[in-house]
């Protein structure tokens, strides 16, 4: 359990929680700060591995919701690749 205090509100959080590794933002700043003042500023990306073909594909998303998206769409078995 590693313990750490907010930067911006003094409380204490769990470092390793889901909560802050969803959140993302500076290792001394607590998830619900990051979210209400948009400090994560990490560029979001995926990995997609082609079937029979050895290749990869990174895909770089502007937002988590845009990768999120993009991700629904190929597990939906939208053909993004055109």
């Amino acid at each position: 359990m590693t313990m750490k205090t907010c930067k911006h509100c003094n409380v204490e959080f769990e470092l390793n929680s889901s909560a802050k590794r969803a959140a993302g933002g500076k290792i001394n700043e607590c998830a619900d700060c990051v979210e209400e003042l948009g400090t994560e500023t990490a560029v979001k990306y995926t990995g997609l591995q082609q079937e029979g073909t050895g290749s990869f594909t990174i895909s770089r998303h502007a937002s988590t919701a845009e990768r999120d998206a993009y991700m629904k769409q190929l597990k939906n078995g939208v053909d993004l690749s055109k």
